[in-house]
């Protein structure tokens, strides 16, 4: 009789309690909270601000591919699921994926709750049954828009979001299995199985089992958290092989990969972001990156050798317009005796490394000496290089360059070399009243010392005595007669006035 032996067994699993199912955070005016249900998560986000709140999840610590979902309410209200592709302004999801959605304002501060599935499915969606990065952001007004510069505006979270293990794994059914025993005159040219104790009792006995169900409670493994002991900076991400450091927005790291250095806004305004083709997080090694700062260096250097007039080191945000405006560059280089300046590997700061479906989207700018190169300079640079192939010969094919931040769009008057109205009737004001001045401190002088001079003339003109006055009145010598010692004599005529008297007088003395 053929022996039948059944076996049954149906494992299951429950959540693992995890301090992670449940928490907050805050940073800068910035607050999330959120607690797992289930399949569920519902988040609760709240800002500093009248204004809109968002939150966002990646999974790097920056904007490009990240789910974000932003509210408000002031006169409208709303919550959406958008997605952000890149540093730009984050589209409205097709599909919406939100449930039970809530936002108010008190005392001067927006509150956003909203519940969604851990994994939705949405390709604009990203799931949460991994570490994810949190991002915050707010803006002042009720309409969803740029949020701004500063860390209170927005900025990244330091603690990763891991809802992984509060994810419930579906009981697995077993399957029944059979396994067919027979007896030793049905085996042919096989072992004889009459002879083992066992299987000759098994011919003449029936074994009969009972389905058994064991449930089991899966523990995970003590897992050595890398960034356990705060290694970097800012942000820590555990890795494979330990850890990997990473700035917020607006910070770059340092060469020594865990010191997060803050962005001046000049080097914010011209960051240039480009992607590399067939190229992912992890084939960009550091070898791969010099090799690109080389060639980026190199496409700089072209660039300016043939157009120096567009390699000026911008040192602050209106030395650039007042130079151009005052004297062409090329005069005032040439008056200085300037080269256009050389850029070296070194000079290259890469800002952000993000994988994206096209390839690995590269932001950086060019730092050198005490300022930075214009972010249209090294488009154009980069550009140029493209179809010098320069990026070809170093392994890299280039392509989306853009300006991260582009400047406002200049008017006539800014890429006017001359000199405004303005200016023109600030120098001649300036002229005018500087003539004014030096025609009143020559007029001061003069009167000054004409007046000491008429002051020392009169002293020495002054008469002491009577005598003296009358020599003073006596004509000169008309025959310069006169000489040292001699005396003069003075002839005198009185002339008189006769009267009768005086003739009778005159007829008795003759």
């Amino acid at each position: 009789m053929n022996c039948i032996l059944l076996f049954l067994v149906a494992i299951t699993t429950v959540r693992v309690s995890n301090a992670q199912c449940t928490g907050s955070m805050s940073s800068s005016g910035h607050e999330v909270s959120w607690t797992v249900s289930g399949e569920n998560v519902e988040f609760t986000v709240s800002a500093d601000t009248t204004g809109w709140v968002g939150v966002g999840f990646s999974l790097t610590p920056s904007m490009p591919n990240s789910d974000i979902v932003v509210g408000a309410t002031n006169g409208m209200s709303y919550v959406e699921d958008r997605w952000a592709s890149g540093q730009s302004t984050p589209s409205l999801d097709t599909q919406q994926n939100l449930l039970e959605t809530e936002i108010n304002i008190q005392n001067g501060r927006t509150t956003m709750s909203f519940t969604r599935t851990l994994v939705t499915g949405d390709d604009q969606d990203l799931d949460l049954n991994q570490c994810v990065h949190l991002l915050r952001a707010m803006g002042s007004s009720v309409s969803f828009g740029y949020h701004g510069f500063g860390d209170n505006n927005r900025g990244v979270f330091e603690t990763q979001l891991c809802l992984q293990d509060c994810v419930v794994v579906p009981t697995q059914t077993s399957s029944t299995s059979s396994v067919a025993t027979t007896t030793s005159s049905e085996v042919e040219d096989g072992l004889d199985l009459s002879s083992i104790p066992f299987f000759e009792m098994a011919s003449s006995l029936e074994f009969t089992f009972t389905t058994t169900t064991v449930q089991v409670q899966i523990t995970p493994s003590p897992v050595i958290d890398a960034c356990s002991s705060n290694p970097c900076d800012q942000i820590c991400n555990v890795t494979d092989g330990g850890f990997e450091c990473s700035c917020r927005e607006g910070f770059v790291l340092e060469s020594d990969g865990t010191s997060c250095e803050e962005l001046m806004t000049l080097e914010l305004q011209n960051r240039v972001s480009l992607t590399l083709i067939s190229e992912t997080r992890e084939t960009f090694t550091q070898e791969r990156q010099n090799l690109f700062r080389n060639a980026t260096a190199t496409a700089m250097n072209n660039y300016c050798r043939r157009n120096p007039d567009d390699c000026d080191i911008i040192t602050d945000d209106g030395a650039r317009s007042f130079r151009k405006r005052l004297i062409p560059r090329t005069l005032l280089r040439l008056l200085k005796r300037q080269e256009p300046a050389s850029v070296s590997a070194d000079d290259i700061i890469i800002v952000s490394i993000v994988d994206t479906s096209n390839g690995l989207e590269v932001t950086f700018f060019i730092r050198i000496m005490s300022g930075v190169i214009s972010a249209q300079a090294i488009v154009d640079a980069v550009e140029e290089a493209i179809d010098d192939g320069v990026y070809s010969t170093a392994g890299f094919t280039v392509t989306d360059v853009i300006i991260v931040d582009p400047p406002p769009t200049p008017t006539d008057d800014d890429e006017d070399d001359g000199f405004s109205g303005g200016q023109i009737a600030g120098i001649v004001i300036g002229i005018v009243v500087g003539v004014l001045l030096l025609l009143v401190i020559l007029s001061l002088l003069a009167y000054c010392l004409g007046r000491d001079k008429n002051s020392k003339q009169r002293s020495q003109n002054i008469p002491q005595t009577d005598d003296e006055l009358a020599m003073q009145k006596l004509p000169k010598d008309p025959f310069n007669r006169q000489a040292q010692g001699s005396v003069h004599s003075v002839k005198m005529t009185f002339v008189g006035v006769q009267d009768s008297d005086d003739e009778g007088e005159e007829q008795r003395y003759n």
